[in-house]
């Protein structure tokens, strides 16, 4: 299980605010460059109900993500990229 899981997320929770601040382009680039231990504030709606979680970094040596955009997305990936980042 990862650290956000561990903290509280689930897969099927919509972000709304990042540390206070709508998601954005900036902003999820900003997520992978966290330090290990740093807070992150999140406000999610889950079931229709909004909670705030507090999640920390962790470090998992046996995962690794990289966040980039697709060269050439179709149009049903950018309208999902879209709705994820709104």
């Amino acid at each position: 299980d990862g650290a956000a899981w561990v903290d509280g997320l689930n897969v099927n929770d919509e972000v709304l605010l990042t540390n206070g601040a709508a998601p954005s382009e900036e902003s999820v680039k900003a997520l992978t460059a966290g330090a290990v231990g740093a807070p992150l504030k999140l406000q999610v709606r889950r079931d229709g109900l909004v909670r705030d979680l507090a999640l920390t970094y962790r470090a998992d040596p046996d995962r690794h993500y990289q966040i980039q955009p697709l060269p050439n997305p179709t149009a049903a990936q950018q309208r999902v990229l879209a709705k994820w980042l709104k």
